[in-house]
């Protein structure tokens, strides 16, 4: 449940109370004109709306037309569980996505006595036009703001503390999406919750930035705690993979796996690239990477070094990656992961000591390279022992 709350200054509070019948046979009761005809006109507010009847109900914006293809579980899973939430108003009409509704859901219609009637406790708060110091637009995107924010379930508290610091991320796009032109009203719930979620993210961010039994935040006192630490002999060549996004994902598995280094061939984006930087993060800084104009170049290269070549593709002959006779040579392995549309190269095949691939069991005979790469790379991890580590990748002692 969403806690009610003083969100905007200088407020004006209107508590009321709405009936409205439930219609017989129904699952839901349709509520955006009983509200509606509850709001003062005021040029900006947020109507906080509690169910006070029926505890098997949910309150919900949807449209009431996909309760015609199933129960409320099914189509609308979260409409049944929510006893209040938040809205943004404008003059006396709700601001709701566009085709949505405010509506009383229940799971079963045959749950709903005859006769019956929902009731709710609305709390209305606007900003005082002649008190706030905000102009007009400016108080009506800050309530769809707050009452997209409330919607995904930001805190009260944490609301408060956006315009309280506004050297933080989360509050300076708080404070951008208020001062800026109001965009026209049929977008602004759109635009609200668009910035909701940005908010939202940045927010996440921060408390998992302050929480101590999360290791999800790179620090440099783990990247210094690393330095030493023989990486594996793993080397993942890239075989013209097109999308830059593809390799820097690949750039990122390298780093978690501390693999020995990748290998970008031929068109195949190589660092420097601006695009690798978005999926990579800093790996590209951590990981050694070389590049060939050609793959069977570089495959010669490791095969001087010593290293068996492997290549990851669906072919009739190939090896179940996960399958107890397939074994990764211990002394080295490349794994060659080919172009999205075309594979790798059938001369690079030819030239392979093994190819293995992944099982799949829908319509797609592959996964995306970038989703390939860490599933074998993980399972030759764990066939040499290394994921029988410490928490951070740390081995007490060394391959």
């Amino acid at each position: 449940m969403i806690a009610l709350f003083a969100a905007l200054p200088f407020a004006v509070v209107v508590s009321r109370s709405v009936r409205c019948a439930w219609p017989a046979g129904q699952p839901f009761c349709d509520l955006t004109s009983a509200v509606s005809a509850a709001i003062p006109p005021l040029p900006a507010a947020l109507v906080h709306v509690e169910l006070t009847s029926h505890p098997a109900a949910g309150v919900a914006l949807l449209d009431p037309r996909v309760l015609d293809y199933g129960p409320a579980s099914a189509v609308a899973p979260d409409a049944t569980r929510r006893q209040a939430l938040t809205v943004a108003a404008k003059s006396d009409a709700l601001l709701l996505p566009p085709g949505s509704r405010l509506v009383a859901v229940v799971e079963d219609a045959a749950a709903v006595p005859t006769d019956a009637e929902v009731e709710l406790a609305l709390r209305i708060e606007a900003a005082e036009p002649s008190a706030s110091s905000l102009p007009a637009a400016a108080a009506l995107a800050r309530a769809a703001l707050l009452a997209a924010l409330a919607a995904q379930g930001v805190p009260a508290a944490e609301l408060a503390a956006l315009e309280a610091d506004d050297d933080r991320p989360a509050a300076r796009v708080f404070g951008s999406f208020v001062a800026a032109d109001a965009p026209q009203q049929g977008s602004l719930v759109k635009a609200a919750e668009r910035s909701a979620h940005h908010i939202h993210h940045l927010l996440r961010g921060e408390r998992a930035a302050a929480a101590s039994f999360l290791r999800n935040v790179d620090s440099h006192a783990r990247a210094a705690a690393r330095e030493g630490l023989p990486s594996h002999p793993i080397h993942l060549v890239l075989d013209n993979v097109r999308s830059a996004y593809n390799v820097g994902s690949i750039f990122r598995t390298a780093d978690t796996a501390r693999v020995a280094e990748v290998v970008t061939c031929g068109f195949t984006p190589r660092p420097p690239h601006p695009k690798l930087e978005k999926t990579a993060f800093a790996a590209l800084e951590s990981v050694a990477t070389r590049h060939f104009d050609s793959t069977l170049s570089a495959v010669a290269a490791l095969r001087a070094e010593g290293v068996a070549v492997w290549c990851m593709e669906t072919t009739e002959g190939a090896l179940n990656y996960a399958a107890a006779t397939t074994e990764f040579p211990a002394r080295g392995v490349a794994l060659v992961l080919g172009n999205e549309e075309t594979g790798v190269d059938t001369r690079v095949l030819e030239a392979a000591d093994a190819v293995v691939e992944i099982p799949t069991f829908g319509f797609k005979n592959s996964l995306n390279i970038a989703a390939a790469a860490p599933v074998v790379v993980f399972e030759v991890l764990r066939q040499w022992g290394a994921l029988e580590a410490e928490p951070g990748g740390r081995r007490e002692e060394p391959l």
